[in-house]
């Protein structure tokens, strides 16, 4: 799965932490995990057949860190990258995960 992320100024988020958690685990498990290249993208191998939760990170100047909220994605014959925009000032956003998605 290839992953887009933006900061919150719009531009691709570089060094950003993508985090995608299967859903049959119920985020019991360590998720898959990739970095953001330079152009704000990542890719992640998904299990086929599972529904995930993918979020992402970043960590900001000040040590703190910003999240973009789960966004649900199947691992099989999705098309193009999945968008995610850091829109909060801390660094877990599995509380805005959409139930039943």
């Amino acid at each position: 799965l290839r992953v887009a992320v933006l900061g919150m100024d719009g531009k691709p988020a570089a060094r950003a932490q993508v985090l995608a958690y299967d859903r049959i685990w119920e985020n019991s498990v360590t998720p898959v995990m990739a970095e953001t290249d330079a152009g704000g993208i990542a890719t992640l191998k998904l299990r086929p057949g599972s529904q995930y939760d993918v979020e992402a990170l970043v960590n900001r100047p000040d040590g703190s860190q910003a999240c973009a909220e789960p966004v649900g994605v199947g691992a099989d014959n999705h098309p193009g990258p999945v968008i995610l925009t850091i829109a909060h000032p801390f660094g877990n956003c599995t509380q805005f995960r959409k139930t039943g998605k």
